[in-house]
């Protein structure tokens, strides 16, 4: 939504968004509350904003990589971000040699199975590769 520096730092500072994440760039500010429940998860909507004006706000800031994770379906989409644009990658620019399948994964098997499992199993992977 659009706001002032000062609304923004007002907004962030209230209690009840302790747990939030915000930003606030060319007047416009967000605050972002983790995802609960099943229902925001599957929002259209939101994941529209991370493909759309979330993306093009972290081009602006010239962030080097975006990752998009869609947990119900296990999908990622990653982003390389350079010279004020981006394109799709399937492997990290920053953290060479991880690639976004490993990451889908890793979510496919976290949906079916125990979490720490799942962390095992990926470290596993880590050292394999290196």
């Amino acid at each position: 939504m659009t706001g002032t520096w000062d609304e923004y730092v007002q907004s962030i500072e209230d209690p009840l968004y302790k747990k939030a994440k915000g930003y606030y760039h060319r007047g416009q500010l967000r605050i972002e509350m983790a995802p609960v429940g099943h229902d925001h998860a599957s929002d259209n909507s939101i994941l529209a904003d991370d493909l759309g004006r979330k993306r093009i706000l972290y081009e602006d800031l010239e962030i080097p990589e975006y990752w998009v994770t869609e947990r119900q379906q296990a999908e990622v989409t990653a982003f390389s971000i350079n010279n004020n644009g981006s394109r799709r990658i399937r492997e990290s620019k920053v953290l060479p040699g991880f690639s976004m399948a490993l990451l889908a994964e890793a979510l496919q098997r976290n949906l079916a199975g125990n979490q720490s499992q799942v962390v095992t199993w990926l470290l596993a992977q880590f050292q394999t590769s290196s």
